[in-house]
């Protein structure tokens, strides 16, 4: 086997083994692990003709479970996603029957929370012209999980973030100026338990040559 297809299985095998893991380990991962994966974050694609010659065009917030920023990021959180379910039950979301068609989402939002997890990291992508930040911040979020899956680490998506990158108390706590850059968040630890394997539809059937 060439060096070429060596890589090749390794990163199938990667990807293949990626998984969205709930339930963590009370195991905290070292220093190290963590800082190898905002490596591989700051090392995905961005935007270069948007965000000019600015070096902190990317940045990361780790949070440690066990740090005071922890509890008043759950108190950000809390607030933020109360203040979301309040708007969705407005009588204007009433009246245009979003809130009958958004049910499932806002019982969703009732019940979300940060997980009881080891590492909270915020990923924070300046807002160039044209903005494309959510792209951005979806190559350094895949980066970091399939890092985190080499690792042997567990990694969830907290989408709740993308909705808070104007949120005046989170942002005060990270020191960015709202709106600034767009947000995307991930809980990082060891997992509970092995992930088992996850069904995909075969790849030809949705496939077209043309």
């Amino acid at each position: 086997m060439t060096q070429n297809s060596e890589k090749s299985a390794i990163l199938e095998e990667i990807i293949y083994s990626r998984r969205s893991v709930r339930n963590f380990s009370p195991e905290i991962p070292s220093q190290e692990r963590i800082e190898k994966l905002v490596l591989a974050g700051l090392n995905a694609p961005f935007a270069a003709a948007a965000v000019g010659d600015r070096q902190d065009f990317r940045r990361f917030f780790v949070i440690r479970q066990d740090s005071p920023s922890r509890g008043e990021l759950e108190m950000v959180v809390a607030a933020h996603l109360k203040k979301t379910v309040k708007k969705l039950t407005s009588l204007p979301f009433k009246a245009l029957g979003l809130t009958k068609k958004l049910a499932k989402l806002i019982e969703r939002l009732k019940k979300a929370k940060l997980p009881e997890a080891p590492y909270i990291i915020i990923l924070a992508e300046y807002n160039g012209i044209p903005s494309v930040a959510p792209q951005a911040l979806a190559h350094a979020a895949e980066n970091i999980w399939l890092t985190a899956s080499a690792e042997g680490l567990g990694f969830q998506l907290l989408s709740m973030f993308e909705t808070m990158k104007t949120d005046k108390a989170l942002c005060g706590l990270l020191g960015l100026k709202p709106g600034e850059y767009s947000l995307l968040g991930c809980a990082i630890g060891i997992p509970m338990e092995p992930m088992g394997p996850v069904k995909r539809p075969d790849a030809k059937t949705l496939t077209k040559w043309l």
